[in-house]
């Protein structure tokens, strides 16, 4: 990645999360509800057995109402684990949301001394956070790589983009190891992918 890449990349970044971190309390909570509401009726969730979700930041829509959906529905439930090795994770099963401690990322996780791991090729359905995606399926996440990394290990899992509809730009740079998204939902809907 060249230089100007990188850097262009950052200027993105910073933008989107200053953008998302501005977005009004009630206007998260509505969209969020939106979003878990178009989620819990698309076909590709309904039909999943192994769904992999985020646990989210205070300023990402948040799926509380999808894990609860999907507990009640009796599919299995996993989230990003972190491993020790700074940009590795793998997918930690979940079967209750107050079972989670909060990492070294100061993000929720579930706990280190009771979560079972989760075959990466046995899950149908991956929700991936970002702070930027386009209309191509590309993803601009935090810059650590934990996605692209752990998605080279679920290839025929779909991959969901999920953010805000201000996240979703006409393009973003990439790079060859970039995992591009399926499909993108919103607060406003689907976002079909290029």
């Amino acid at each position: 990645m060249t230089e100007t890449t990188r850097g262009h990349k950052l200027r993105i970044r910073q933008e989107m999360l200053a953008r998302r971190r501005g977005l009004p309390a009630d206007f998260k909570s509505d969209a969020s509800k939106r979003i878990c509401e178009h989620l819990i009726q698309w076909s590709v969730y309904q039909k999943a057995k192994t769904v992999m979700t985020y646990l989210s930041m205070p300023d990402e829509p948040n799926l509380n109402a999808v894990i609860e959906d999907a507990f009640n529905c009796g599919k299995k439930v996993c989230v990003p684990f972190m491993r020790q090795e700074y940009g590795l994770m793998d997918a930690g099963l979940i079967t209750d949301l107050d079972d989670l401690v909060t990492s070294r990322l100061n993000i929720k996780m579930p706990n280190p001394k009771t979560c079972t791991l989760v075959d990466p090729k046995t899950i149908d359905l991956v929700v991936v956070p970002g702070v930027a995606f386009d209309r191509n399926g590309g993803r601009l996440g935090m810059g650590a790589g934990y996605y692209d990394r752990f998605l080279e290990y679920v290839p025929d899992a779909y991959y969901l983009g999920l953010a805000w509809s201000i996240q979703v730009l006409s393009g973003i740079p990439s790079a060859s190891h970039d995992k591009k998204m399926h499909q993108l939902l919103t607060e406003c809907g689907f976002v079909p992918v290029r």
